[in-house]
């Protein structure tokens, strides 16, 4: 920074200091800052009990299960004819909301595991 510099023997000028002291009190926030829970978006990898399970009929007790907070459902292929049911809700990020959906959906006939891969802020 060579405007702090001084004269041929380099020596730093002084700074002005602080003017005053700023209190938290006295800050003004623009946009988020409150004490409500956020919301994040939870994928959710359901296995069948096996490859003659009735997915159609898994994925209308899916959408029952997660019913308002459900915002995708698709299945992918896992091997051995066997194909995964990857469901996106929308929850709350308070304590044991996700563990409540992983717990309805395990209860779900036909399910035989049900994996959270992904959990991302909204």
């Amino acid at each position: 920074m060579p405007e702090l510099r001084g004269g041929p023997d380099r020596t730093l000028r002084t700074v002005q200091g602080s003017v005053r002291v700023l209190s938290v009190l006295d800050l003004w926030f623009h946009g988020t800052v409150r004490d409500s829970v956020g919301s994040v978006a939870v994928t959710f990898r359901i296995l069948p009990e096996g490859p003659e399970a009735d997915l159609e009929e898994i994925k209308a007790r899916i959408e029952k299960a997660l019913d308002t907070s459900l915002r995708g459902i698709e299945e992918k292929p896992v091997g051995f004819g066997i194909k995964a049911i990857v469901a996106v809700a929308i929850v709350d990020d308070a304590s044991g909301a996700m563990e409540r959906l992983e717990g309805a959906l395990m209860g779900i006939p036909g399910v035989s595991s049900v994996d959270t891969e992904d959990v991302t802020l909204v």
